[in-house]
């Protein structure tokens, strides 16, 4: 993990520790841009925002939330908080105090933390339900905090990050390899054109089964991550075939051939 998204993570967490006096309620991870059947203003105000709580632009701060691999932007969807790296970042961050949910409206998954405390007496312990219920009875109020000075903190911090932003100002994606540029020198999104969310989230690999491989894709903002991980490994290796250690005093042996359509094509490779 690079110094720079530790850093973010870092700021991150002071914030929202820091918000541990304040009275609790759920905030959206990012910005909703569209809440199927009902109305955005209303979820907006029911659920404020982290870029309204922290006064930091909401574009800005979704570049961030991906820098530190709280989100991911994906073409023709745009950014979209992970719920398992937030549940990650709060036990790294050592921040008990913290919670992230999920709570569907109308078919549209939101993602949404909980911060500051419960106070049974006169903010009792509330789930994101509850909350939608409350607003659509009209009987919600959304607290009041006062963290001027540990937003402009966070805006401070975030502002010395050294990184390099998904998105350009001029509303363009950014490319970070000669594997993200096309034949004809145009350039190509930066995350490959998933159909849908479920098919993502199986690309990104399990933190705790795969750790290797999970940092990688967390650091990498191209697309097509495993192919071009074996192409180095290969091209490191320097010979097409690699032996490893598969575990109980064994090795295993990976042969790089080419890709036949039948096991004819094989044969004779294996032939020479």
């Amino acid at each position: 993990m690079s110094s720079s998204r530790i850093a973010g993570r870092q700021a991150l967490g002071n914030f929202f520790r820091a918000m541990q006096p304040e009275r609790a309620h759920w905030y959206s991870i990012i910005m909703s841009n569209q809440v199927t059947g009902c109305d955005n203003n209303n979820h907006y105000s029911v659920f404020p925002p982290l870029s309204k709580l922290s006064s930091i632009q909401e574009d800005i701060l979704k570049q961030v939330l991906v820098h530190c691999g709280l989100a991911m932007f994906r073409k023709n969807v745009g950014f979209s908080p992970l719920l398992k790296e937030w549940q990650y970042f709060i036990t790294e961050q050592q921040i008990p105090e913290v919670e992230v949910t999920h709570f569907t409206i109308n078919k549209k998954k939101q993602i949404y933390n909980r911060l500051g405390s419960w106070n049974k007496g006169l903010n009792p312990p509330k789930t994101p339900a509850d909350i939608w219920a409350a607003a659509q009875a009209n009987a919600l109020r959304v607290p009041r905090v006062c963290i001027m000075l540990i937003g402009e903190r966070l805006a401070r911090k975030i502002g010395s990050l050294d990184f390099q932003p998904i998105i350009n100002c001029s509303g363009k994606l950014q490319t970070y390899s000669e594997d993200s540029v096309s034949d004809d020198g145009s350039d190509d999104d930066i995350m490959e054109d998933s159909e849908s969310e479920k098919e993502k989230e199986e690309d990104m690999p399990d933190k705790e089964q795969y750790p290797l491989l999970h940092s990688i894709y967390s650091l990498s903002q191209g697309h097509n991550i495993l192919n071009r991980l074996i192409k180095e490994i290969i091209q490191f290796n320097g010979s097409k075939v690699m032996t490893y250690d598969k575990g109980n005093n064994t090795q295993g042996t990976i042969i790089a051939v080419p890709q036949f359509r039948s096991l004819k094509g094989y044969k004779k490779e294996f032939k020479k």
